[in-house]
């Protein structure tokens, strides 16, 4: 039974010695704009997932729904949003493809199956490895759950706010890369001898 034992720890140490070699070899192509394995998308799908159903909390929307209120979330969202998910002038972003995994096309793909207290928790925080931000350094926790509110409601919007959505203009650059996006703190900044590095963000 101890050789058993010890042959299991033996096998689990020679595979983690494999896949570390693997990693820090440089096999591992890590472009964002090549075809991926399935295996892949798969294994990064379900960690996000499983971490977020996790970690979130099981919280209500405080917001009140209410024109107004689905008026300024839409707002928010193509102002900070769109230029990677898209919005009535961008329906498909240029940035689809850019990213891996690809960045969700909200209009033709609402993430209305998604719980209100997950996308909150996913927006606030961010998903490591995408590009997608923690909007909780940028924006307040009430203009995130407006945001979430529009979003949950995009494929069956009041007739008011459907009208002021679709008349919103082409979302800035900016807004995505950097003008109001997520700093990062002093303890996050490159020190000054080494290169600097540009982050996409959704």
């Amino acid at each position: 039974m101890r050789k058993f034992i010890a042959g299991i720890i033996f096998t689990v140490i020679i595979v983690a010695v494999l896949i570390a070699g693997a990693l820090y070899s440089g096999i591992f192509d890590l472009r964002a704009n090549v075809p991926v394995n399935s295996w892949e998308q798969r294994i990064a799908e379900h960690a996000a997932e499983a971490s977020v159903e996790r970690r979130a909390p099981a919280v209500q929307n405080p917001v009140s729904i209410k024109d107004q209120v689905l008026i300024e979330g839409a707002d928010h969202y193509n102002h900070h949003c769109a230029v990677c998910h898209g919005g009535p002038a961008n329906p498909i972003s240029d940035f689809h493809n850019a990213f891996y995994p690809r960045v969700p096309q909200f209009l033709s793909d609402p993430p209305n199956d998604i719980p209100e207290h997950m996308l909150f928790y996913i927006t606030k925080h961010g998903i490591r490895w995408t590009g997608m931000p923690a909007w909780g350094g940028t924006m307040t926790d009430e203009e995130i759950w407006k945001v979430v509110a529009f979003l949950s409601r995009m494929e069956n919007l009041p007739p008011a706010v459907e009208a002021e959505w679709k008349k919103l203009p082409p979302p800035a650059m900016g807004h995505a890369h950097g003008n109001t996006a997520v700093q990062p703190t002093a303890e996050q900044k490159p020190h000054s001898h080494a290169p600097g590095t540009n982050e996409h963000k959704h």
